[in-house]
């Protein structure tokens, strides 16, 4: 278990799932994001929990390894993209520290001894256009602005790109998606998160610096 006191509820690693449970309504709440991997026959827990300085909770599975769940988001993703190093880190975690510093220490049933991982962002990441449906749909941005979740509303010569950091996906929107909306060339000015509005230009390409 593990206590959040920012949310003011207690964190509970389960052969059935995360839970958290509220010192305010003395009552659990099952994680909706986790109901795909938990329904597995083959998905356990181990026992090593903690929440890092972000508010996002880790915990240690079988046979998925290491999970992080955003309880801002509701999303569930897995400590490495790498599914030989996932599995090396993950594999039957007992005790899982994060200290404040960002530094976590992981030990282990096996005897294998203690893991120190450092977390740390490269300088750089580029994301260009492409053919996939989850790449950026143009080289030319016109605007940058933040959206809600953590997201950036992204525009260029070839629609709209909403961005998310967490999964690395675009969501592309052009004239079609759009009603009343003319044109391909997007540039987002700016989204009011609290009246659920988005102000946005568009255009065609070969005008866009001139939108009205």
């Amino acid at each position: 278990m593990k206590l959040d006191r920012k949310r003011n509820s207690i964190w509970i690693n389960t052969p059935y799932g995360l839970f958290e449970f509220s010192l305010s309504s003395k009552q659990f709440r099952t994680i909706d994001a986790l109901t795909e991997i938990t329904k597995s026959k083959e998905y356990d827990r181990h026992t090593g929990n903690d929440i890092d300085k972000d508010g996002k909770i880790w915990f240690a599975t079988n046979p998925l390894g290491i999970l992080i769940y955003d309880p801002e988001t509701n999303e569930v993703k897995k400590l490495f993209s790498d599914s030989k190093l996932q599995k090396e880190i993950g594999e039957r975690v007992h005790h899982l520290y994060i200290h404040r510093g960002g530094i976590v220490w992981t030990s282990y049933y096996l005897p294998k001894g203690i893991y120190q991982l450092v977390l740390y962002s490269p300088s750089a990441k580029s994301y260009s256009s492409g053919s996939n449906s989850n790449s950026l749909s143009h080289s030319t941005v016109t605007t940058i602005v933040p959206g809600v979740h953590g997201k950036m509303w992204i525009g260029t010569l070839d629609g709209l790109n909403i961005f998310d950091p967490l999964t690395e996906k675009f969501e592309v929107l052009r004239e079609k998606d759009l009603k009343g909306v003319k044109g391909n060339a997007f540039a987002p000015l700016f989204v009011d998160t609290t009246r659920q509005t988005a102000w946005i230009s568009v255009g065609s390409r070969l005008n866009y610096h001139n939108m009205s």
